[in-house]
This record gives C-alpha cells, sequence and structure tokens, in this order.
C-alpha cells in the first residue's frame, strides 16, 4: 500500500493524539493508531 500524504499526517496525527501521560511520562501507542487508521480508512 502506498500512502498519501493525507494518509501520512492521519498516522501522526493519531500517534500523538492516543498519547497518554502516566506519573509524569508520555507513553504513546502504535496499536492504538493502527486501529484507529484502519476504521478511518
Amino acid at each position: 500500500m502506498v500512502f498519501t500524504v493525507q494518509h501520512k499526517t492521519f498516522i501522526i496525527e493519531s500517534y500523538f493524539r492516543n498519547g497518554v501521560k502516566i506519573e509524569g511520562e508520555w507513553n504513546f501507542n502504535s496499536g492504538a493508531c493502527l486501529e484507529e487508521f484502519l476504521r478511518m480508512h
């Protein structure tokens, strides 16, 4: 699959949108990003 600029932008925004701050440290889940991308596209 070839990703367009819009796909890449969505993936980056989703990655940061799904971040969770735990004990003062940010944790990011690439699995949640992938799930959101698959739901939307």
